[in-house]
């Protein structure tokens, strides 16, 4: 049998992404979050590129990086994708010259990060990278959800009819290394129409509450607060095979403030912006209300 395909950078798996990956509410939190802070905007992980191309759409100054040359490829061939500035660079390594009013992680590419270093070099970089008063925003699942315990082939199975592809089933299965939090996850896409099939492979790590606290103040103690955690909500059960914001997940959001932020800078994170954001979770339009910081510990079945 084949060694499994790396999901990020095979280029047959890159083509379903967007199928298996529609916009969703968590693109919708990070296009609040652009319009709130008026760009410009920085993607790390950006992958094929939806989130990044619908907010140069609206008119901001995106640059979307990636170190999948595979998802980056789908990203430049999108409708308007002339109007992002893409990158091919891993979130350690990228340089740029723009300070940014807002740099986001969406789609859970924090948790492709699968060590304390990888995770705190990119978020340092990112903290380069923002402009004075900008903000870092990413989500993370919960792993007091063990979401890991529903992906298998009994409740993971998703059949989309695709331009150019026919029917695609993906399914799979995954399993978790309480030791590192990693979750090794093992991809099944079959092409019903083709009598085509291929493996593919992919690790996510899951942290908790204290440890992604522990993470925001090693890169930058002083420079950054986080502000909010939204916790697990019950929407359909519309999981694996992603790594989009269909979650049990807490979001961190910072906001750069030079290395020791004034008393003012830190009056002003810790209030509300002016008009609610809407919350990933589907709850009502809220900024770190109390029900979404309650329901962190609160283990509810999602899709990963």
């Amino acid at each position: 049998m084949a060694e499994p395909a790396d999901i990020y950078t095979d280029e047959a798996i890159a083509r379903l992404y967007d199928h298996f990956n529609p916009w969703g509410a968590d693109n919708e939190f990070y296009l609040a979050l652009a319009r709130e802070t008026g760009g410009p905007v920085l993607d790390l992980g950006c992958g094929t590129g939806l989130a990044a191309s619908r907010m140069a759409a609206e008119g901001f100054q995106v640059v979307g990086a990636d170190p999948s040359a595979s998802m980056l490829a789908i990203a430049r061939g999108r409708p308007g994708a002339a109007r992002v500035t893409w990158v091919h660079a891993a979130g350690q390594e990228l340089e740029r010259p723009e300070r940014f009013g807002l740099v986001y992680m969406t789609g859970h590419a924090f948790q492709a990060l699968l060590s304390d270093a990888a995770a705190v070099a990119v978020l340092r970089n990112a903290g380069r990278h923002l402009a004075p008063g900008g903000r870092l925003a990413f989500d993370t699942r919960n792993p007091l959800a063990r979401a890991w315990l529903r992906w298998t082939p009994a409740e993971w199975r998703e059949q989309m009819e695709i331009p150019g592809e026919g029917r695609v089933e993906e399914t799979g299965e995954a399993a978790h290394d309480p030791a590192t939090g990693i979750v090794t996850i093992r991809h099944l896409y079959r092409w019903l129409d083709r009598g085509l099939e291929q493996r593919a492979l992919s690790r996510i790590r899951f942290i908790d509450r204290p440890r992604l606290a522990g993470l925001l103040e090693q890169a930058g103690p002083g420079s950054a607060r986080l502000l909010w955690l939204v916790g697990p909500q019950p929407l359909p059960a519309r999981e694996p095979g992603n790594h989009r914001g269909r979650a049990a997940r807490g979001l961190a959001l910072r906001r750069a403030g030079g290395l020791r932020p004034s008393a003012r800078d830190r009056r002003r994170t810790s209030r509300p912006p002016a008009a609610p954001l809407p919350c990933p979770g589907g709850r009502r339009p809220a900024w770190g209300c109390s029900g979404c910081r309650s329901d962190w510990r609160d283990p509810v079945p999602r899709r990963h």
